[in-house]
């Protein structure tokens, strides 16, 4: 019965510590207002930024492959469509609507340059 007792007391000391050890988080209280609105004015500056690169015939190029810009749009109207079949025509419209089609633009680029990185890393991989 001893045995038991210390095995029981062991095993809810280490749940103790454990529960403890994982729940403990930074006080949102705790940081200050000035640090938290300085990182938000950086990353609006950095979003600020950020435009898609121009080149001649290409929109996205990776080891000498690229995406046309007439594919591009192709890929733009696409996705274009497949916002306004989920969230509704008036998506685009408004004053957000600028920054919603420039954010999607940005990131329909960047997923296309992963794609066509991945495409090459296969290739090179000999599938």
């Amino acid at each position: 019965m001893n045995k038991k007792r210390k095995l029981l007391l062991g095993i809810l000391i280490l749940v103790l510590l454990t529960t403890v050890a994982c729940s403990k988080e930074e006080n949102p209280a705790e940081v200050p207002v000035e640090e938290e609105n300085q990182e938000l004015e950086e990353a609006e500056e950095a979003e600020e930024g950020a435009s898609l690169p121009t080149h001649e015939e290409f929109v996205s190029e990776v080891d000498g492959k690229g995406v046309t810009k007439e594919e591009y749009e192709q890929y733009y109207l696409y996705r274009k469509y497949a916002y306004i079949m989920s969230y509704g025509e008036e998506v685009f419209e408004g004053e957000e609507a600028e920054k919603l089609e420039e954010n999607l633009r940005l990131e329909l680029q960047g997923e296309i340059a992963k794609e066509q990185i991945f495409v090459l890393l296969a290739e090179n991989a000999g599938f």
